[in-house]
């Protein structure tokens, strides 16, 4: 089929070995991570990817309700307790509910970080910048090795979460142990790295944004390609040109891309 040319033609020219095999975790995020990528192929090339990517994040959400029903029985019964880690893991599962937030208002939700106790959002921008090519893939594996140590490879694993984690850091951000947001380099938070589970943090410690036009240089964006209330994909704001969501430019991992992409391109 096209689209699995397309996809393998992609990730070769990237030097990034994939499976293809729709049941394969990696594979799943490697597809998914193609929903900005929109400048990497011909307008018609994309709209193909961008179906793909949206079947690959309903077809992952089966996986996921299979995998949350497990997990919610196994919490239920008295005679096999959930331990901590895996309440996280069931948390980073479960999708964004109607309670949380309208699913209107999570297809780009921001959080304005700027009035954060000590946040540099100058800083994260810069580090941003630093780490980020528009011709190669970057990862900083000396200072944050876990996901390159777990994957086992440098750059074939979707790092935009952990990007931006790492950018917030960058930027001052206090790292609150337990079950909020931290590096460690013998795990991190489910939120360092996971799209899902940043969101439910972040939409606590610093608030969604009731505008687009209230972003600025160090806020951070999520996208939700399918408006289904899976988080897909995490970005930082690294230039603001205007108040409309054409002049908020992203920086980015995973698909590396600095300031190719605004808001109103997601």
């Amino acid at each position: 089929m096209i689209i699995f040319k397309l996809v393998n033609e992609y990730f070769v020219n990237k030097g990034v070995d994939v499976v293809q095999d729709l049941d394969n975790v990696e594979y799943q995020q490697n597809v998914k991570s193609l929903g900005t990528a929109m400048d990497e192929f011909s307008s018609k090339d994309f709209k193909v990817i961008l179906e793909f990517v949206k079947f690959i994040d309903l077809y992952e959400n089966y996986e996921k309700n299979e995998k949350i029903n497990k997990l919610k029985l196994k919490k239920s019964s008295p005679q096999n307790s959930i331990s901590n880690i895996k309440e996280s893991e069931l948390e980073e599962l479960l999708p964004i509910t109607d309670t949380e937030e309208t699913l209107d208002t999570i297809v780009n939700p921001g959080y304005s970080l700027m009035a954060a106790n000590g946040y540099n959002p100058t800083a994260a921008r810069d580090y941003a910048y630093k780490w980020t090519s528009n011709t190669s893939t970057l990862r900083n594996n000396s200072q944050f090795p876990y996901y390159s140590g777990y994957y086992g490879c440098t750059s074939c694993w979707n790092d935009f979460t952990n990007f931006v984690s790492q950018a917030l850091a960058a930027g001052s951000m206090r790292q609150i142990d337990g079950y909020d947001w931290y590096y460690s380099n013998s795990g991190p938070s489910h939120s360092w790295g996971g799209a899902n589970s940043f969101y439910k943090v972040w939409k606590v410690r610093a608030g969604v944004a009731s505008s687009v036009s209230s972003l600025g240089v160090g806020d951070v964006v999520n996208a939700d390609f399918d408006k289904d209330g899976d988080i897909d994909h995490t970005a930082i704001i690294t230039r603001s040109s205007s108040t409309s969501s054409s002049g908020k430019w992203l920086t980015q991992h995973t698909s590396d891309k600095e300031e190719q992409t605004t808001v109103g391109t997601w």
